[in-house]
């Protein structure tokens, strides 16, 4: 892979304080692993998967990611992930003459997007610290909200190879040092809304 980046950190005082980082990037990968299916012709063995150093891509994007002190108490950190990705090339390796498994499929498709490459991204989380003496520990509440584009999990060619785009909120509680002990609790919501979405 050829990887190539630029970015910047941040720090600020005004309107609030914060941070605010950004990274573009660019990458090209050659003999890239690709996931490929094995079959045999004559039913010999079963169908199954592997991997294969079969072709080219790029990835280009931006991340950003910031952090703003609403409250002395309250904290938000906001992420944002932008891909644009493509399989430039695909090149299968020959069968071996006589090989169990005469039969190479790749799941990904010249032209398509990386397989699980979501094109936009996003993350906000906010973490509200409790106004409690520090006698009995410090305790944080959060939540963080995740949005995720669709994305793709095989070939475009495949009716079934695209995850729809999905949301999550998540929750979170953390004691740290309780009772100035060196104990500390933490307890979480993974997809407090019960939202149901496809996972490959």
């Amino acid at each position: 892979v050829d990887a190539y980046e630029l970015g910047a950190k941040t720090k600020f005082v005004a309107p609030l304080p914060g941070t605010f980082n950004i990274a573009l990037f660019y990458n090209e990968l050659n003999d890239q692993q690709i996931q490929t299916g094995f079959q045999s012709s004559a039913g010999a063995a079963p169908p199954t998967t592997g991997i294969l150093n079969a072709g080219k891509s790029t990835i280009a994007g931006v991340e950003v990611e910031s952090t703003l002190w609403l409250l002395d108490d309250l904290t938000l950190d906001l992420g944002y992930t932008f891909l644009d990705t493509e399989i430039k090339s695909l090149h299968v390796p020959p069968v071996i003459p006589g090989a169990l498994y005469d039969i190479r499929v790749a799941t990904s498709t010249e032209g398509d997007p990386m397989p699980m490459s979501p094109r936009h991204k996003l993350s906000a989380t906010t973490t509200y610290r409790l106004p409690v003496s520090e006698e009995y520990g410090r305790i944080f509440v959060g939540s963080t909200y995740t949005y995720t584009a669709k994305q793709q999990t095989a070939s475009s060619e495949d009716e079934f190879g695209t995850i729809d785009a999905f949301e999550l909120l998540n929750l979170n509680f953390n004691w740290k040092t309780i009772a100035r002990s060196p104990f500390d609790l933490s307890l979480f919501v993974t997809n407090a809304l019960n939202e149901k979405y496809e996972n490959f």
